[in-house]
């Protein structure tokens, strides 16, 4: 945090890091759990898009949230099962991340809803993208024992 005096007022400006996709509790302690029956593979973003898709949100809406789909090289299974060398998932978001954040991560899938899947061709959802650029998501990811 900051303070700063202008013309005899004081602001206070926190300055905050980027947007994590992770959860903490806020004392620096990893707070997520992972859904029953969901994967975590480490994986290599190659080619993402938007779907144009989005949930519905009402009449004169303009929707804030996009379904991407996402094609990645699988760099190694965390969690659960997985034989294939890559992996589609989508995920819901408001943009497109950088490079630099899915180059390398670890994302949490659960299977998408056959409605989801028809619509995106993806059968999974990506209910959490981590990044280890991201404090609060390297913490996660260590707790899995993954620190890589």
């Amino acid at each position: 945090m900051r303070l700063l005096t202008l013309n005899g007022a004081s602001l206070l400006l926190g300055l905050a890091s980027a947007c994590s996709t992770g959860i903490g509790d806020g004392a620096g302690q990893p707070a997520y759990a992972i859904p029953s029956g969901a994967l975590v593979l480490k994986v290599s973003v190659k080619r993402v898009e938007s779907t144009g898709l989005h949930p519905g949100c009402g009449e004169g809406c303009i929707p804030f949230h996009h379904w991407y789909r996402y094609d990645a090289e699988v760099e190694r299974v965390v969690v659960g099962t997985w034989d294939g060398s890559r992996v589609q998932f989508v995920h819901l978001q408001h943009g497109e991340y950088i490079p630099a954040v899915t180059d390398d991560c670890h994302v949490v899938l659960v299977k998408a809803s056959p409605e989801l899947e028809a619509a995106t061709g993806a059968s999974h959802v990506a209910e959490r993208i981590l990044s280890p650029r991201f404090k609060l998501d390297r913490q996660v990811i260590r707790a899995w024992g993954d620190g890589s």
